[in-house]
């Protein structure tokens, strides 16, 4: 996906998901923390925009490694792309690291067919199977029942080049080995996917955002689960999605909730692999990543990711990662992460940006009508307890939890302030951490409303 040129293209399923409650403006999601399954030979993957990724040294890939193992993730997935110079540097630095850290952390390749300068060739220089033979013979590649793991982002034109018999596999099996292959096709939809089931090992469906003011469903997983049968299944999970550089536009889809909602679904649909996106897209928003380097930053995007961390989402992820391989995991502290907008959607300029994206042949929507002005927060409780919300100097509002894992939203409008979040149990404040402030008007240079989220925890 290089990160100025990428169009998503997605299938849409457009059923509601409901099962939330409101409550006075204020709403509990109902969740479950008995959806675990036997433990399985399950893997969790982030994606990492490699295009994002120039001022990186090998010290700063070991720190992304070291940052990304200790969440429960085991493997970056590389998107690259054609065209790009810095792309065999970075490659050699990421590498590099994870070889000399010689932890059980791995990486594998995404072949990105829509960005940089092209399609990738298959065979020569610079080509899928120069990278494969290059990078597949080392201890740090992915390798999943004795193979090469191998995605895409699109690619379809050129799904001939991985046949069993085409020129990739038969490029690489001598040198690399075989190949686990798993590629994004989504333009495809699960129905025009089966012509090619010969010729793969499983599928990765980029459908992740739910197109319009409704929440995600499992629609769309459970389709693609059902076409590949017997294969395996790679279920995306996002965070946000605001891509802020208009080129050629800007859109965002509803985030809201979709992190929390996302792991929920995951245990219901139970895939094979669970690849994260993103690690680092700042241009779109759906980075989980500390920001090391301001300049791998897309210009146009630094004034909607600056002071907007997002690496509170890596607070919780052992946990829903070991719920998702059934590794049943008590709480051994209170902890709480929360994410919401600095400002409500109606309170700066949209600055042309789009709710969805009519490119794709979505219906467009007044992006202020797609995200909902709320506080949206997560504790994962050891037992009982109540956690309490309070925006600047408004009242207090007290959520009854139960031990284990709870989930919340507090709507925001009319009120400003800084948000503090408190666990209270038996009457006495267990822990309490106050997020940044809400501001009745967007602080964005131009007075531009920022669909990019702010997140903490503790």
């Amino acid at each position: 996906m290089a990160p100025s040129s990428r169009n998503c293209f997605r299938q849409l399923f457009m059923t509601n998901h409901s099962s939330r409650r409101d409550n006075g403006g204020s709403e509990q999601e109902a969740k479950s923390d008995e959806k675990l399954v036997q433990p399985a030979q399950k893997y969790v993957f982030a994606h990492v925009v490699m295009g994002n990724t120039a001022h990186h040294t090998t010290d700063d890939w070991a720190t992304d490694i070291k940052t990304a193992q200790a969440a429960g993730i085991d493997a970056f997935t590389l998107n690259i792309a054609t065209g790009d110079s810095n792309i065999p540097t970075q490659v050699e630095n990421a590498f590099n690291a994870a070889t000399n850290l010689g932890s059980s952390f791995k990486l594998f390749f995404s072949f990105d067919y829509l960005g940089g300068s092209g399609p990738w060739p298959a065979t020569g220089s610079s080509s899928v199977a120069s990278y494969l033979n290059k990078y597949g013979v080392s201890s740090a590649y992915f390798k999943y029942n004795g193979q090469i793991f191998v995605s895409t982002f699109e690619g379809v034109n050129n799904a001939g080049d991985w046949t069993p018999n085409g020129p990739i596999r038969s490029a690489v099996q001598s040198t690399a080995g075989s190949i686990y292959f798993v590629p994004d096709y989504t333009s495809l939809g699960p129905d025009g996917f089966s012509a090619q089931l010969n010729n793969v090992q499983g599928g990765f469906s980029w459908d992740m955002w739910p197109a319009g003011p409704v929440n995600m469903t499992t629609a769309n997983d459970l389709a693609w689960k059902n076409t590949l049968g017997s294969k395996s299944y790679m279920m995306g999970v996002s965070p946000w999605f605001f891509h802020s550089d208009a080129n050629p536009i800007a859109w965002m889809w509803r985030g809201d909730n979709l992190w929390s909602e996302r792991w929920q679904q995951v245990l219901e649909v139970q895939p094979q692999f669970v690849e994260i996106v993103t690690w680092n897209d700042w241009g779109e928003s759906s980075y989980i990543a500390p920001l090391l380097h301001d300049e791998e930053v897309p210009a146009n995007s630094l004034k909607y990711v600056k002071n907007m961390p997002h690496s509170n989402l890596l607070t919780l992820l052992p946990y829903y990662i070991s719920q998702y391989k059934g590794i049943r995991s008590n709480a051994t502290t209170d902890s709480m992460q929360y994410w919401y907008r600095t400002s409500p959607a109606a309170a700066g300029l949209t600055g042309g940006v789009l709710g969805n994206n009519p490119n794709q042949g979505q219906v467009e929507y007044s992006p202020n009508t797609l995200c909902e002005d709320k506080v949206f927060f997560t504790a994962l409780l050891q037992s009982a307890a109540d956690v309490h919300v309070q925006i600047g100097e408004s009242p207090v509002t007290s959520y009854p939890g139960k031990a284990g894992l709870n989930t919340w939203s507090h709507g925001f409008s009319g009120q400003t302030g800084n948000v503090t979040f408190s666990i209270v149990r038996n009457s006495q404040t267990v822990k309490s951490e106050s997020g940044t402030e809400i501001t009745a008007e967007s602080s964005v240079i131009g007075g531009l409303t920022n669909f990019n989220v702010w997140v903490g925890g503790f």
